[in-house]
């Protein structure tokens, strides 16, 4: 199952929503287009106040990737225009369960 995120306001909140119910094999299309040069143009909110959106999420993403708890692949769309897709490895319980393991055996004497 693929879902899609519109960064902007609350995109890094609905991001977390979508990372705790993801089962493993789960994707999120977190951005179309050129994400090296769209992270840079500002967002503004109705006050045009600037909003973190897609900076702050694609981190956030990169982030977990880094972690081990998402593979990041790309779907060339067109000139200039990718799709930039996140697939769960681990469902929210088996990351739950190795964070678990991992702080035990930090606290077992060798």
């Amino acid at each position: 199952m693929r879902g899609r995120l519109d960064p902007g306001a609350g995109s890094l909140s609905d991001y977390y929503d979508w990372f705790k119910a993801a089962g493993a094999g789960a994707q999120l299309v977190y951005h179309n287009g050129d994400l090296a040069s769209d992270r840079q143009v500002p967002v503004l909110d109705a006050k045009g106040t600037w909003l973190e959106g897609l900076p702050a999420l694609a981190d956030r993403i990169r982030k977990d990737a880094e972690d081990g708890y998402l593979i990041l692949t790309q779907h060339r769309l067109g000139d200039g225009i990718t799709s930039y897709i996140a697939t769960r490895v681990r469902s929210s319980t088996e990351d739950t369960h190795t964070m678990v393991r991992h702080r035990h055996a930090a606290f077992v004497p060798a």
